[in-house]
């Protein structure tokens, strides 16, 4: 089985922009334990949402077998926990994708040759997989892109990428 493997960012960003339910209910999300920790911070938003997900089965846990570090690439031990271990659970398991909105983990994927989107692409994903119209694309992007940090860049490349640039991610839509 595929899984999806986020760090909080991509999750936070989700939750602001009103699309959470939607993303635990069509993709098979799992945290890592320091990733379910910053989430459930007391007090923080969601939290409750987040904790009723991992709860009622919608989100799992994964545990890593083994210390986050040392990982391959020295350049990991530079990320916070949640990335480290969000990425350290896809490299022991190597399906799926990971969901990252942190700068450090797309630049270490893009090296590596990981398999990983941002939030950004998740109203696309949707879409592509046949739930959701351009015009409710269009607008779900805009509203993440207003709450990330994206730049100019990572913009028009999410803009322009099209069903057969995101196969790989689409195909783990349910």
């Amino acid at each position: 089985m595929s899984f999806v493997f986020s760090d909080s960012s991509s999750i936070i960003l989700l939750h602001k922009a009103g699309l959470f339910d939607r993303t635990v209910t069509r993709l098979p999300l799992v945290f890592s334990p320091s990733v379910y920790r910053e989430l459930t911070r007391p007090g923080y938003p969601g939290e409750n949402l987040f904790k009723h997900a991992v709860s009622t089965g919608r989100i799992r846990i994964f545990s890593l077998k083994e210390p986050a570090t040392p990982l391959p690439d020295p350049s990991l031990n530079l990320l916070d926990e949640g990335e480290k271990e969000t990425l350290a659970l896809f490299l022991g398991h190597r399906s799926g994708f990971i969901l990252t909105d942190d700068g450090q983990a797309a630049r270490f994927c893009k090296k590596n040759e990981l398999p990983f989107i941002n939030a950004l692409l998740i109203p696309k994903l949707f879409q592509y997989a046949g739930y959701g119209s351009r015009i409710q694309t269009d607008q779900q992007m805009k509203t993440i892109s207003s709450l990330g940090r994206y730049s100019d860049k990572v913009k028009k490349i999410a803009r322009a990428l099209g069903p057969d640039d995101l196969a790989r991610f689409i195909k783990e839509v349910k």
